[in-house]
Formats: structure tokens, sequence, C-alpha cells
């Protein structure tokens, strides 16, 4: 198992960030490296631009996703348990005080090398975690209850990240923080 170290920065762009925080061995991660601008119009930066407009904002689509992640991100106060981003192309986090486990899994050809890229198995599931919560870039996909120490998603269309939630009955909602201008996004 991997050293835990505290969630402190993200980066949407194949987690870079948030895994090299994982990997380092150092406790804080380099809030430079976590460059990913909201604010970058996708009119003067086509690759990397997240908005349409600034004022009023209204986010583009990789930025109503990258809304999606924060709302998850800020369900907890979260640890890392893996990362393996050149590997499977997984990384895990979790948080002891609500029993609840967060994995993003890169389930794209040449990031990861698991060979089936529509069934994913979580294993060691946090005990009193019994709903899975299956998001993608459209946001939540399913939420299934579950029983067991291990819970596997069969049927994903591939060829996309995932968020896989393992948490208890008592979270029924992740918190709404998304601008009105994503609600058409999915």
């Amino acid at each position: 198992m991997a050293t835990t170290r505290p969630y402190r920065c993200v980066s949407f762009r194949k987690w870079a960030c948030l895994e090299s925080c994982a990997t380092e061995s150092h406790l804080d991660c380099d809030l430079h490296r976590c460059r990913w601008n909201l604010f970058n119009l996708n009119s003067s930066d086509a690759n990397y631009g997240m908005a349409t407009s600034l004022s009023p904002y209204v986010p583009t689509l990789r930025g109503c996703v990258w809304a999606r992640v924060v709302a998850l991100l800020r369900l907890a106060t979260w640890a890392f348990r893996s990362a393996d981003p050149r590997g499977t192309g997984v990384t895990e986090l979790f948080d002891t005080s609500n029993n609840m486990l967060l994995v993003f899994w890169q389930a794209r050809q040449s990031w990861t090398s698991l060979s089936n890229h529509t069934t994913f198995t979580v294993a060691k599931v946090p005990v009193g975690a019994s709903v899975l919560s299956v998001y993608a870039w459209d946001g939540l996909r399913h939420t299934t209850p579950f029983q067991g120490s291990t819970v596997t998603v069969s049927g994903l269309a591939g060829n996309e990240t995932y968020a896989f939630l393992l948490h208890g009955p008592a979270l029924t909602h992740t918190p709404h923080l998304l601008p009105q201008s994503c609600e058409s996004y999915g």
C-alpha cells in the first residue's frame, strides 16, 4: 500500500498533479504544478481553455467536467491510498472518518494497462460503504447498493475516465456547485 498523503491540489489533465502529489517524497504538493486556468478562454487557448466567456462566467464542457470533479473532492478530507498513473491509470483516495473511497480510472487505450476497459473491480472497500456511485464526464451515471469487500462495475463504455465513489447510505447527493450553463451538458 502506498504511503498516504493529504489531498492538496488536483489537475484535470490526466490527474498529473494529483498523482504526482501521491508519489513524491514530500507531503505538500507544489501548487504551481496545479496550473489549470479556469479562466482561459477557449478562443485564445483552443486546447485548454475552460471558458467561453468570463463575464458572466460560462464554462466549456471541459470546465463543467472540472466542476464535477471538484464537487466530488469537496465531499471529504481525502488522503491517498494509491496512485498508479503510468500503469493501471488508477488513483484511489480515501476518507477514514466517513468510510468513503473515491477511485479514478482512466479507461483509455494508452492510459491504462488493464486489458478490459468495460469492467472495473474495486478491492478493499471501506467498512460501512454499501453504495457505489459511478461518475463520468457527464455526471452521475448510476448508483448501486452492494455488499462485501469488493465490488465490480460492468457495462462501462470504455475510452473514458471514470470516478467511482463508494460510500454509506447517509450520503444522498454530491454538493451542487455546477454553473447553470453546465446543466445542458448532462
